[in-house]
């Protein structure tokens, strides 16, 4: 079950909302004419934390869409799935929106959800 985060507007699993803390940074940058925007959170645990976004990964495009108007970018998925890489030991999960390299990217270091 989705619940909105009072801070930010957003629908998030409950299970997730209840690990988060309250403090979170969101930021925005342009990386090669490619507006971008990320949210760092503090967790209580990361401790199962993976597996509640693998499980949200299907519907978290369309939960997400806000996200999408502020930065005035979106298309359909360019690949309707999740995929895995890692980058100096830290898994990275992402789905990629369009050929231009838009889409979700998330990892875990510790207990900071980014």
């Amino acid at each position: 079950m989705l619940v909105k985060d009072k801070a930010t507007g957003l629908p998030f699993p409950s299970q997730l909302k209840e690990i988060i803390q309250d403090e979170f940074v969101i930021f925005s940058f342009v990386s090669q004419d490619k507006k971008r925007l990320g949210l760092i959170f503090q967790l209580q645990s990361s401790q199962g934390a993976q597996e509640i976004l693998q499980q949200w990964e299907p519907s978290m495009e369309g939960d997400l869409k806000p996200l999408w108007d502020i930065i005035g970018q979106k298309g359909g998925a360019y690949v309707p799935f999740f995929r895995q890489t890692s980058h100096q030991n830290i898994v990275i999960r992402f789905q990629t929106f369009s050929v231009k390299d838009f889409g979700i990217v998330y990892a875990f270091k510790g207990n900071t959800l980014f």
